[in-house]
C-alpha cells in the first residue's frame, strides 16, 4: 500500500507530501532585493516659469495731453464801442469758464471709467491664470501618483484563510493509530486478538534555529521534534503465532504562507526512504519565485514491549516508542513564509486505509485536495509560523 502520510513507527514511513528530487543543487535567488524606480526623476515644468506681461507698462493717455486751454487768439473781435466790447468780453469769458469745466468734468469721467475696466480685466486675467496653473499641477500631479502607484500584492493565502497560530514549544498531544500483525504473513490481528488501550503521540520539539546567510544568500532553517508514543496492548489466549505491533503518527507538514503550497517532503518513492539530498519546491507569488529546499533525516527507536500482567483478557504488554526527525529548510535569507502544520485528528484508521495516488511529482494545496483527496478546513489543522520561533 502507499499511503504518503502512513508514517509508520516500527515500519518506517511514507511521507505526507512526498516530490522527487529535481537536481537543482543551486540555490535561487528569489528577486526580491531590487527596489522598484518609478520613472519620474526628471523634474516638471509647468509652463508658467516665464513672468505674465499684461500689456499694462505704458501710462495710460487719456488723449487730452496736448490740449491748449488758451483762447487768446481763439475770437478776434471787430472793433466796437466800450460796451459792446465789454459785453462781449463777459460772454467770452462765462463761454471760456463753461467750456473749461466740461471738458474737466469728461475727463475725469474717462479716467474714472477706464481704471475700473483696466482694474477688472487685470484681476480677471489673473484668476484666469491662477486657475490654470493650478489645474494643470492638480493633473500633473495625479498623474504622477496613479503611474507610481504600484499594484497591491495578492493577500497572502494564509491570512485570507484565516489561520490561528500554535506555539510548537508548547507541545502536542495527537491521537495515534495502533497496528499489530502477524509476522510471517502480515496480516492483521483483529480486536478479538490484539486488544490495545488509547494510544497518543506526544509530539515536543528541539529548538529551532537558522544559520547565518552563505554566499548565496541563503540560510538552513533547522526544525527538530520527536514522537514519542506508549503503547499498552493485550494479546489474548487465542493468539498463538508471533506477532509485532506498532503505532502509526501523523508527520509534520509544510507549507508556503503566502500561497498555501505544499513543499515536497523528500520522500523517495524509489527506494522508499527520505531523499539523501535536498529536493526542490518553487512558489511564486506577487510575480516573484522562490525556491525551497528541504532534507530530512530520522532516527526511530524500535518498540521494545515489557511484560506487565496477565489477567483474564490475556497478557498485557507496554511499550515506548521514539521517533526523532530533523527538517532542514534551504531558503532565501530574507524569505519568512515556512509554515508547520498537523491535522487535529492525528491518524485515524480512516486515513491507514485510504488509497493514495501520490508519486512524488505532484503539488498540492495544504487545504486539499491532498493525494489521497481529502481537504481540510482550517480549523482542522495546527498551524505553526516557523520564523516567529526561531532562537
Amino acid at each position: 500500500m502507499d499511503n504518503n502520510n502512513n508514517n509508520q513507527q516500527g515500519y518506517g514511513n511514507s511521507g505526507y507530501d512526498n516530490s522527487y528530487n529535481d537536481g537543482y543543487d543551486n540555490s535561487y535567488n528569489n528577486g526580491y532585493d531590487n527596489s522598484y524606480n518609478g520613472g519620474y526623476d526628471n523634474s516638471y515644468n509647468d509652463g508658467y516659469n516665464n513672468g505674465y506681461n499684461g500689456n499694462y507698462g505704458d501710462d495710460y493717455s487719456n488723449g487730452y495731453n496736448n490740449y491748449d486751454p488758451n483762447y487768446d487768439n481763439y475770437y478776434q473781435p471787430k472793433r466796437k464801442t466800450g460796451l459792446t466790447v465789454a459785453i462781449i468780453s463777459i460772454i467770452a469769458v462765462i463761454i471760456t469758464a463753461v467750456t473749461i469745466l466740461i471738458i474737466v468734468l469728461s475727463k475725469g469721467e474717462k479716467k474714472e471709467g477706464t481704471t475700473d475696466a483696466s482694474g477688472t480685466a487685470t484681476a480677471a486675467s489673473t484668476e484666469a491664470i491662477s486657475t490654470d496653473a493650478a489645474s494643470t499641477e492638480s493633473t500633473t500631479t495625479e498623474a504622477i501618483t496613479e503611474a507610481t502607484t504600484e499594484a497591491p500584492a495578492p493577500t497572502p493565502f494564509a491570512e485570507a484563510n484565516g489561520y490561528s497560530w500554535s506555539d510548537p514549544y508548547a507541545g502536542l498531544q495527537l491521537t495515534s493509530y495502533p497496528y499489530a500483525a502477524y509476522d510471517a504473513t502480515g496480516t492483521k490481528l483483529t480486536d478479538d486478538e490484539i486488544v490495545f488501550d488509547n494510544i497518543t503521540g506526544n509530539y515536543t520539539f528541539d529548538n529551532i534555529t537558522k544559520s547565518v546567510p552563505d554566499a548565496n544568500g541563503y540560510v538552513t532553517v533547522t526544525v527538530p521534534y520527536t514522537i514519542t508514543t506508549h503503547i499498552r496492548l493485550t494479546a489474548k489466549e487465542t493468539v498463538t503465532a508471533s506477532y509485532n505491533a506498532t503505532a502509526y503518527n501523523r508527520l509534520l507538514n509544510y507549507s508556503d504562507y503566502y500561497t498555501g503550497t505544499q513543499i515536497n517532503q523528500g520522500w523517495d518513492y524509489n527506494t522508499g526512504n527520505w531523499a539523501t539530498d535536498y529536493v526542490y519546491t518553487d512558489i511564486t507569488y506577487n510575480n516573484q519565485t522562490v525556491r525551497i529546499g528541504v532534507l530530512v533525516t530520522e532516527e526511530y527507536n524500535y518498540p521494545e514491549y515489557s511484560f506487565v500482567e496477565q489477567n483474564d483478557a490475556g497478557w498485557v504488554y507496554d511499550s515506548t516508542t521514539e521517533r526523532k526527525t530533523t527538517i532542514n529548510f534551504y531558503i532565501p535569507a530574507d524569505y519568512d513564509g515556512l509554515v508547520l502544520s498537523i491535522p487535529k485528528e492525528g491518524y485515524t484508521e480512516a486515513w491507514f486505509n485510504a488509497d493514495s495516488t501520490a508519486d512524488g511529482t505532484q503539488t498540492y494545496n495544504i487545504l486539499g485536495p491532498d493525494e489521497c483527496g481529502w481537504t481540510y478546513t482550517p480549523d482542522q489543522l495546527y498551524f505553526f509560523k516557523v520564523n516567529d520561533y526561531i532562537r
